[in-house]
């Protein structure tokens, strides 16, 4: 059954597009400074391929007239999408403090957090149509403590570039995620329908600058 799409929802499949175009715009030259094709690297070239196809599944999401199972199921897979990416960003911080993080034992518990995790924000997602992005919220907490935890232990070992660039995506995902937790009534900017969750996209769309940032030091580091 086809219901009508509320503007509100169009907004926000509008500023998943501009995630999915800032990404894009920071693939094409981070491809170029990628010479050597390193596990890193490819690491990073995936995490914004990635960025971009959960804003592209999300721009579906919102702008979707689809109703029941079908569009519970792209929800599913968009939250697949989001928790892959919240684990590869593991990958690529860690070794930045250490080179043998992580560990085997920690990958894989990161592993099975990221499984039984999914498996109950899918599960909810296809069987009440709940949202559940408080779940995949208490995913990335567990990524960002891990990363801090071993920030700590290393500190002698953290990039400059680490910090600054860390702190500034922290704290825009941190602000996007209260503007999508609380998302509020909608309101207008110039004509434009808005909510917190419009504004978390556009967040996230700025939060690509400092990760690309992140993403070239990281790889210049590296090839030393």
């Amino acid at each position: 059954m086809m219901t009508p799409i509320p503007p509100i929802e169009i907004a926000k499949a509008v500023t998943d597009l501009l995630i999915a175009v800032a990404c894009v715009i920071a693939i094409i030259p981070l491809s170029r400074i990628c010479r050597t094709a390193t596990r890193e690297e490819k690491l990073w070239l995936q995490e914004f391929v990635y960025l971009a196809l959960a804003s592209v599944l999300g721009y579906f999401a919102h702008n979707s007239a689809l109703d029941g199972t079908l569009h519970r199921l792209l929800w599913a897979v968009l939250y697949a999408v989001m928790f892959e990416l919240d684990r590869i960003f593991a990958l690529l911080i860690l070794p930045l403090f250490d080179k043998s993080l992580p560990g085997q034992k920690s990958s894989r518990i990161l592993v099975v957090t990221e499984i039984v995790l999914y498996l109950l924000t899918a599960g909810i997602r296809l069987a009440t149509g709940f949202n559940t992005i408080g779940i995949f919220a208490l995913f990335g907490v567990i990524v960002f403590v891990q990363i801090i935890r071993d920030a700590v232990k290393h500190k002698d070992k953290i990039p400059s570039f680490l910090v600054r660039d860390t702190v500034l995506i922290l704290a825009l995902l941190g602000a996007a995620l209260l503007c999508q937790i609380f998302t509020g009534d909608t309101f207008y900017v110039l004509s434009l329908p808005c909510n917190g969750v419009v504004i978390a996209h556009i967040l996230l769309a700025l939060s690509v600058i400092p990760l690309y940032s992140l993403a070239k030091a990281s790889i210049l580091t590296l090839e030393k």
